[in-house]
């Protein structure tokens, strides 16, 4: 497919928003639930998950990633430069977990990444999975590797092509019978709709937020122009099932025009927020991040997402 580069000057841009939003599916309403959602376990340089989480401003953090499981392969969690998970030194991240939660944060074991050696075979190899995640990081009563039960699972499959059983594995992660708790999921699927990996599984509508990476797709990506990127937004935003709310997936320093995108995004009533791909190593730009993220503060490009004035 030939990449979508409809770069849009400032006399069009108005004319292309107009015909989005009137052929686009959706009911406006205000974004009150709208928040942020971040990657965190890859970067040694980061801050530590309990610093994260006591900003005050995330709703989501996945820690990253399980990169090695399925197909006859042991599980193996992967948190880079942090602890070493084979040896139990992760265990102490327990209490930093907790403390996420009991600030109402939700904290997700995120599966696949850009790296591992990872995929499913079969539905079987599915279920299996399924009781493993359960069994290991679920489970009130689990401790596993991070010393503490987690509240999700999210799926950010990068590293193969293959987009079988993905559905089978959330079906079963959400109708498990006799699981004591709410499993909550997640997906990070391309900006390119429908994502010819993740589709499926998002398409089950167990799904409960899927933050879209509009980064690294020129065919979708601020990269490709601005109407490229509302377009493959409202495509999602319309297809989605009910029950899946949307965010818009930022790379650190992405050159998006933000305060020209997130006015109508905000529109959606599936939108839920934004999600920062990770490796944060500054907190002072998350305020107005997340202020903008929900609609209490406007945005001005001066050359990264994180220039933003009141």
């Amino acid at each position: 497919m030939a990449a979508c580069y409809c770069r849009s000057s400032t006399k069009t841009l108005p004319i292309i928003l107009s015909i989005i939003i009137a052929f686009s599916c959706v009911n406006f309403r205000s974004s009150e639930a709208s928040g942020l959602s971040t990657y965190w376990g890859q970067n040694n340089s980061e801050g530590s998950l309990q610093e994260l989480c006591e900003t005050g401003y995330f709703k989501y953090v996945n820690i990253g990633f399980l990169n090695q499981f399925g197909c006859d392969r042991t599980p193996v969690l992967n948190l880079d430069g942090h602890c070493d998970p084979s040896s139990g030194a992760c265990t102490s991240l327990s209490t930093e977990i907790l403390a996420c939660q009991s600030l109402g944060i939700k904290v997700q074991l995120s599966l696949g990444g850009p790296l591992g050696n990872y995929g499913l075979c079969s539905a079987d190899d599915a279920l299996e999975l399924t009781f493993y995640l359960l069994r290991t990081y679920l489970a009130p009563d689990s401790t596993g590797p991070l010393g503490a039960p987690l509240d999700g699972i999210d799926l950010a499959i990068e590293n193969t092509n293959s987009a079988l059983y993905w559905d089978d594995l959330v079906r079963d992660l959400a109708t498990i019978v006799g699981f004591p708790k709410k499993v909550y999921l997640s997906a990070a699927p391309s900006c390119l709709y429908p994502d010819p990996i993740l589709g499926k599984a998002i398409d089950t509508g167990h799904v409960d937020n899927v933050w879209v990476k509009f980064y690294d797709n020129p065919q979708c990506d601020c990269d490709g122009g601005i109407s490229c990127v509302l377009a493959s937004w409202f495509k999602w935003s319309c297809s989605l099932p009910k029950r899946s709310q949307l965010f818009f997936g930022l790379a650190p320093h992405s050159q998006c025009p933000l305060d020209q995108i997130l006015p109508v995004i905000r529109l959606s009533p599936n939108y839920g927020g934004i999600m920062l791909s990770g490796g944060i190593n500054d907190y002072s730009d998350i305020p107005r991040i997340h202020t903008a993220a929900c609609g209490y503060q406007t945005l001005r490009r001066e050359g990264s997402l994180m220039s933003m004035v009141d």
